[in-house]
């Protein structure tokens, strides 16, 4: 995995408000630093297994809801931050622009997001199929939205990783 602290420094020095989507209780990237800094952090989760998991942690709040609906889940919400960590593989591609665009209307001062860089192959885990990607992401499709972008490893390739973001 990227190590995004020379990326996105702030997300480890200025603490906010910080909307964290897509985790399980067994899986979540930076989470834990992110609660160590001082953020006051939403966790945003689709699958309802993984919802009653993350409502044990009282270090956040979890919402159920669909990313690609957050005006209808967190109606009027803004965050300082929106962190949408290894997601986009998991939408079909025609609904990662208007995702994402909606994403940059809630973040105040950052959008960052991360997946695998290109092709790489996942289904379903534990019935969860959220978890299947379905579209792979290359650093021109988040490019020509307005992301800054950087790559860690090989296209197409186990460990490959792009990230994402649009500072404010």
């Amino acid at each position: 995995m990227h190590d995004i602290r020379p990326l996105l420094p702030e997300l480890f020095t200025e603490p906010g408000t910080l909307l964290y989507i897509g985790a399980r209780t067994d899986a979540h990237a930076w989470l834990d630093e992110f609660i160590a800094t001082g953020h006051t952090i939403t966790v945003l989760e689709i699958w309802p297994l993984n919802v009653e998991g993350l409502q044990q942690d009282t270090r956040f709040v979890t919402v159920a809801g669909d990313v690609r609906n957050t005006d209808a889940v967190l109606p009027l919400a803004v965050f300082d931050y929106v962190i949408w960590w290894h997601g986009p593989e998991h939408v079909w591609e025609s609904e990662i622009e208007p995702t994402l665009r909606r994403l940059a209307r809630i973040a105040d001062k950052l959008l960052a997001v991360a997946s695998p860089y290109g092709i790489y192959e996942q289904g379903e885990h534990a019935g969860n199929t959220y978890e299947t990607h379905v579209t792979a992401i290359y650093p021109s499709m988040l490019e020509w939205i307005g992301f800054e972008t950087a790559t860690d490893g090989e296209a197409n390739k186990q460990g490959g990783e792009v990230v994402g973001w649009i500072r404010k």
